[in-house]
């Protein structure tokens, strides 16, 4: 623990910053900190309190590292305007700690010894209180011993507390004024120590640095590293089990070493100017505070400070000069990520687990319950009799190579402790052999048991309290090898459902050549050509609520079968989705097995293909010809939409909708989230919006004057006001991040600046601008940030000619940018059978903005594709 009164961080956060580069403290409990706007030190989590006037950013402020599981402890009703104290607990080498900063104002009365009772009262043994007390006491060195000093003493005989100072000054002020009043208090059942530092780092408090007992950072790491040549000899070896080898191979081949950690070259001149510090203050306190001598330090921190700024940009500037094309996409946004605010504990739930006082195990345990509580008592239906399939052939080695090299290189290991690479790595003889092995479970329908268990880990959602068990959604992590295997069979069945048209052409979600944007452009489509007839349009956006979750298996393996998928595919995936299991990881330990007999597991492959066949019927059994009512389905996002003169009319239709997705819904074991549910009524031209009452079963729908759909915000009049202003306030955060990692004369190289400009800006605005009808206003609004991005991007001045601008970084205007991406929108949509539906409906709404890109398409004489789907099944087709 690193406590200092540092007189204000702003001033001294650089030094400070380096500092910590060279030796990362987990915790810092700094006094008269006073940073603005909640602003904290890279790589710390910040907490604070404050009640003192005289600090209006706060005084006691703790900084987290934020690998350190912690939790902030109940205290702010103790601060008042002469005492801010900040509480938290922490998990340190397995054990507990509770660490308080505390900030007492001189010459005020502050009652001490009531003021650690109940500090004591509220923060767990073992504890630590430390700060500055501005209290005099010759316990702890003091030269003085004063009121509040001897009420401490007091306190600590009543708490069973001891102080752990070195009896070293903590506090000087030239010439010759020192005392002891930054205090380490801590109760008896931890074995501290602490060490008064020697430099000031410009402040007039020193810093004191205690080391608790017990934990001990590693100044190593472990680092492993597999020579995958050596695994395929040692595979080729073998010939035993494939899988028993494939782990021994790669344990042979793998290497296990200890670095040291991360050290950064220290600065030299930074070294030479802080020991000059230390000899003019020593010379300052024996010639008795000459007032040149005073000059002279004062000198000497104001050359500190502006060295530490330039080298903390000087060093920032290299690691973004760093930055290219070749580096790897999650380190580039993990530091945009970083850069943006977004940043999350490591291990949230190491901190739900010290506010509940549970250990880890009996935490997962609990998750366990959790995720495993929604599933249904009913019993997997039995498999029904099998007729001869067209997809019934053995998998051939081409489908096999295919599926491996679609998997992605690095991933996160399943219960059966196979990776990726280890697949993909294999001789072509084992894989045959593991060709075999899918043969086998495709024709008997025998899935190994291990390939059925998945490993759930609990995922802190966006902005959620991570003490909150509600706060988390479970993720799978499910065999690498039942993965391709999932992959064989997704192909044949997606091949299946796509050229037999299975599929509802309304359904846009884990669709080859389909996206949400169809979805949005045919919304829009509709509403923009109904509106100038003077028609409304009615639209309910709703929500399944926990979807995967709580689809019912059974209904899954109907649908199948009134496709009529039968043979080796309807028994596999029957087998695939009975006597399901999952084990919560938290970190290294593993909960109990439970069963899951309802739902598709999240993870999987094949779980959004089963997901999109559950609700397959659901257009059929909701839309009539007698209404001219349109659906879409995008994951578990449902919209209906209806227009017509008569809003009440449109009220009864919608309602009765309504009633009828429910209603199929409940076939499914689904229900809607109502919280989530909204409508819009987007009412012809030159009409008034009305009030209407939408229900579902008793709960009211809640009607708005806009709804984000699928990512795009809509307002009722097809204004884009609130688009743009979303657009623009994003585009600029985004910018601003980009900002910091490259400037005209510093940082990343051009073109990978460019490319970042494209990933962060442009493909955020062409996701929702080219299904937009802005007015010139606002695309000029939009086309503010995608200029200021290449001029940052390129280095060049703000006065420079926008044409050359963009001539220079190789990119189109905004506008054609958004052109081009409908008019790519299009084609794609003419690869697929519900894309050429789509296009179809589009031609009829002549009156949308949208559909005169048909008409750009047809005066280009571009030509669609021929060829929409393969004909022939894939695992026809020769090597």
């Amino acid at each position: 623990i690193m406590q200092w009164n540092c007189a204000g961080l702003h001033a001294h956060l650089s030094e400070l910053a380096l500092f910590l580069r060279e030796t990362p403290v987990p915790i810092l409990a700094f006094s008269e900190a006073g940073l603005p706007n909640a602003r904290s030190i890279s790589g710390y989590a910040v907490h604070v309190n404050q009640s003192i006037p005289s600090f209006p950013h706060g005084s006691a402020t703790l900084f987290i590292r934020r690998e350190i599981p912690h939790i902030v402890l109940p205290v702010q009703d103790l601060c008042t305007p002469t005492v801010e104290v900040v509480a938290v607990q922490v998990r340190l080498g397995g054990r507990s700690l509770s660490v308080v900063s505390i900030y007492a104002s001189p010459r005020k009365k502050v009652l001490m010894k009531s003021l650690i009772k109940d500090l004591c009262s509220r923060c767990p043994p073992p504890r630590i209180f430390c700060g500055d007390f501005n209290a005099h006491h010759s316990l702890w060195g003091d030269k003085l011993t004063d009121a509040r000093g001897r009420e401490i003493v007091e306190a600590m005989d009543a708490e069973n507390l001891c102080v752990a100072n070195d009896k070293e000054p903590t506090f000087f002020r030239p010439p010759n004024s020192s005392s002891v009043i930054d205090l380490v208090i801590h109760s008896a059942d931890v074995m501290v120590s602490s060490t008064t530092a020697l430099d000031r780092m410009g402040s007039d408090h020193f810093p004191i640095f205690t080391n608790v007992d017990g934990y001990q950072k590693s100044d190593r790491k472990h680092s492993s590293v597999t020579r995958w040549n050596t695994y395929r000899e040692v595979l080729e070896e073998s010939t035993g089990d494939l899988f028993a080898d494939m782990l021994r191979s790669k344990k042979a081949a793998t290497k296990s070493m200890k670095l040291p950690e991360h050290f950064p070259a220290p600065d030299l001149k930074l070294r030479n100017l802080c020991a000059a510090r230390r000899r003019a203050e020593r010379m300052l306190l024996r010639k008795g505070g000459k007032p040149e001598l005073k000059t002279a330090l004062n000198r000497i921190n104001a050359v500190i400070r502006r060295h530490t700024k330039r080298l903390r940009r000087q060093q920032w500037a290299a690691f973004c000069a760093s930055l290219s094309v070749f580096t790897p996409m999650a380190l580039v946004w993990g530091v945009i990520g970083t850069l943006a605010g977004k940043s999350s504990p490591k291990r949230p739930f190491e901190a739900l687990a010290l506010k509940l006082g549970k250990a880890l195990a009996v935490l997962a345990e609990e998750f366990a319950d959790a995720f495993s509580s929604r599933s249904s008592s009913e019993a997997m239906v039995p498999m029904p009799p099998l007729s001869c399939s067209l997809m019934d052939a053995p998998f051939t080695f081409r489908e096999l190579e295919s599926a491996l090299s679609s998997l992605r290189r690095h991933c996160t290991v399943g219960p059966d402790l196979i990776i990726n690479q280890m697949l993909t790595s294999l001789p072509k003889p084992r894989k045959q052999e593991l060709l075999d092995i899918f043969n086998a479970v495709w024709n008997t329908g025998e899935i190994p048991e291990i390939w059925k268990v998945a490993w759930v880990v609990p995922i802190l959602k966006p902005k959620k309290d991570a003490t909150d068990l509600a706060s988390y959604r479970p993720v799978s992590l499910t065999s690498c090898v039942s993965k391709v295997m999932e992959k064989l069979v997704h192909s044949r069945l997606n091949w299946y459902l796509e050229q037999k048209r299975k599929l509802p052409t309304c359904m846009t979600g884990f669709r080859q050549r389909l996206c949400a944007q169809d979805s949005i452009l045919d919304l829009v489509s509709h509403i923009e050509h109904h509106r100038e007839d003077g028609l409304s349009t009615l639209a309910v956006f709703m929500n399944i609520s926990k979807a995967y979750d709580n689809v019912l298996q059974r209904s899954i393996i109907a649908q199948f079968r009134s496709m009529g998928i039968t043979g080796n595919t309807l028994r596999f995936i029957h087998a695939f989705l009975s006597n399901r299991s999952i084990r919560v990881r938290l970190g290294d330990t593993v909960s109990e097995e439970r069963s899951i007999s309802r739902g598709v597991p999240q993870g999987c492959v094949l779980s959004p293909l089963l997901f999109n066949v559950a609700l397959a019927g659901l257009p059929s059994a909701v839309c009539c010809r007698r209404v001219q009512l349109r659906m879409s389905i995008y994951a578990d996002d449902i919209c209906i939409w209806v227009s017509g003169y008569s809003h009440k009319r449109l009220e009864r239709i919608a309602q009765g909708a309504i009633s009828s997705v429910q209603t199929y819904l409940s076939t499914l074991g689904l229900s809607i989230a109502a919280e989530k549910s909204s409508f819009v009524l987007f009412p012809g031209r030159q009409r008034k919006a009305t009030r209407l009452q939408l229900n579902l079963e008793s709960q009211p729908i809640r009607q708005a004057t806009s709804a984000r759909f699928l990512g795009v915000i809509l307002d009722n009049r097809l204004s884009w006001r609130k688009a743009v202003d979303h657009l623009s306030e994003a585009s600029l955060q985004r910018l601003q991040a980009l900002k910091r990692v490259g400037g005209v004369r510093w940082g990343n190289h051009p073109k990978s600046m460019l490319v970042l400009h494209s990933a962060l800006v442009t493909s955020r605005l062409l996701y929702q601008l080219p299904l937009m009808c802005p007015s010139e206003t606002q695309y000029e609004r939009l086309e503010r940030p995608h200029r200021k991005g290449l001029r940052l991007s390129l280095g060049v001045p703000k006065a420079a000619s926008n044409k050359k601008v963009v001539h220079e970084a190789q990119s189109l205007p905004l506008r054609l940018l958004a052109s081009q991406a409908l008019l790519t929108q299009l084609l794609r949509l003419s690869e697929s059978f519900s894309g050429k539906a789509l296009i179809r409906r589009l031609r009829t709404r002549h009156r949308s903005h949208l559909s005169a890109a048909l008409n750009t398409l047809r005066t280009l004489n571009v030509k669609s594709p021929k060829r929409m789907h393969q004909s022939d099944p894939p695992w026809t087709l020769e090597d």
